[in-house]
């Protein structure tokens, strides 16, 4: 027959593979990885129906899939050049950056996107530290300075950004309504964004900056219970914190250092166990608390039990993303139960989103016990988690062979099978 069927799709990331005891995260790591596939074709993409390349913030997230996936940072490289190459860019004022770029839509509202920026300094470090390659990092760093120079343009009184011109967008949820005036997560962000560039350029008054902004951040948006969103000016000039609250605004104090789990106890605790798609706060934790979506919330709370060795946690509300691999065989950006005349989610075109691609790397995390992974010094760290399962294999590729760990629970003891490339070591 003549008849065929081409796919265009990265056949690098099908290298990684995945398998435990519970079947529903077999299926949510095919459907990460699939997502991956098709989004990362020769350049990374928002998702496989807009094709255009991911701005800052999606980014992160699918080439910390892709890379981890495939074992290839090529297309990351590709895409900061993008970015480093350009003098300035048509109808952006300098020195700021596009949100997508080259095909970005040119213009007052999305033109750039304020939360993307400090989103772009982090991947810029994690690229860096990941690959060696410096020459990214050293050729936007007079730009990217002048960025952090060209925001305190919008410092009120107090330090903190207000009523800065462009789009802050934080997520497809009532969260991203609240940006007017002065919007706290954007201000925990870009805390961060400093920190970042302080390590990359050696500039330690940009950690001053940032530790400034936290201070005030937690004094003003902290109610004794949760983090509000943001405030707004009376008649009378004066400054009010609003009542509004999200659950996405707890996760960015806790992501961005202006709360410490390890310090902030009873309000990691309460956050963990009430919020969440699962929890039994969902949407009613107080008064009236506006639950967060998949893109950023959801996410980052499944980065932050990833992160916090909530493995038991992490593994079972990844589980519940078989709603949408069973549905479609790849990620969605958000809930369709979340769209709604004031934030309406996109659903019908996002249903194949490249950042979801990062679910994986929180598999082998969680599921798996991949802890570190140094490429560039060639070590890894794995310990098996407590997380419930009976057993976890996995594989992922690395410049020297396939790295390859598992484990199954035998009685009260854990027999593991590890299988390094040429010249790794395990920590």
């Amino acid at each position: 027959s003549d008849v065929y069927l081409r796919e265009f799709k990265n056949h690098l990331v099908y290298a990684a593979e995945f398998s435990c005891s519970d079947e529903r995260l077999n299926r949510v790591f095919a459907a990460a990885r699939e997502t991956c596939a098709q989004c990362t074709m020769d350049a990374t993409l928002d998702n496989s129906i807009r094709e255009r390349n991911s701005g800052p913030c999606d980014s992160f997230f699918t080439l910390g899939g892709y890379g981890l996936l495939s074992g290839d940072f090529s297309l990351e490289r590709l895409f900061f050049e993008n970015y480093m190459l350009p003098k300035d860019y048509p109808d952006i004022v300098h020195p700021m950056i596009p949100a997508f770029y080259p095909c970005s839509q040119f213009s007052a509202h999305v033109g750039h996107i304020t939360t993307y920026v400090p989103w772009f300094f982090i991947e810029l470090e994690r690229y860096t530290d990941e690959t060696g390659d410096t020459s990214v990092r050293d050729a936007m760093r007079e730009r990217l300075l002048e960025i952090a120079t060209f925001y305190r343009g919008f410092w009120n009184s107090d330090g903190l950004i207000e009523n800065i011109r462009w789009w802050t967008f934080v997520g497809w949820d009532m969260s991203s309504t609240f940006t007017k005036g002065v919007h706290y997560p954007l201000n925990m962000l870009w805390a961060e964004g400093l920190d970042v560039l302080s390590r990359l350029y050696g500039k330690p008054e940009l950690s001053t900056e940032a530790a400034r902004i936290r201070a005030k951040v937690r004094e003003q948006s902290w109610n004794g219970e949760w983090y509000r969103d943001h405030a707004l000016r009376d008649a009378h000039g004066n400054l009010v914190v609003q009542s509004d609250i999200s659950e996405l605004c707890q996760y960015y104090a806790l992501r961005f250092g202006v709360a410490d789990p390890s310090k902030d106890v009873e309000f990691w605790e309460k956050t963990i166990r009430t919020l969440g798609r699962s929890g039994p706060g969902y949407g009613k934790a107080i008064g009236r608390m506006y639950p967060a979506n998949y893109f950023q919330g959801i996410m980052i709370r499944h980065w932050l039990l990833a992160e916090n060795g909530r493995d038991r946690e992490a593994v079972k509300e990844l589980g519940y993303l078989t709603d949408m691999a069973d549905a479609a065989g790849t990620l969605w950006e958000g809930y369709p139960d979340m769209s709604s005349e004031i934030v309406p989610f996109p659903q019908d075109n996002s249903m194949c989103q490249g950042f979801t691609s990062y679910a994986a790397n929180l598999l082998f995390r969680s599921a798996l016990g991949l802890r570190k992974l140094d490429r560039r010094n060639r070590r890894v760290l794995i310990l098996a988690p407590d997380n419930g399962l009976d057993h976890c294999r996995g594989s992922i590729p690395t410049a020297e062979g396939p790295l390859v760990y598992g484990w199954r629970r035998e009685d009260d003891r854990i027999v593991e099978d590890v299988r390094l490339p040429p010249g790794w070591s395990r920590d």
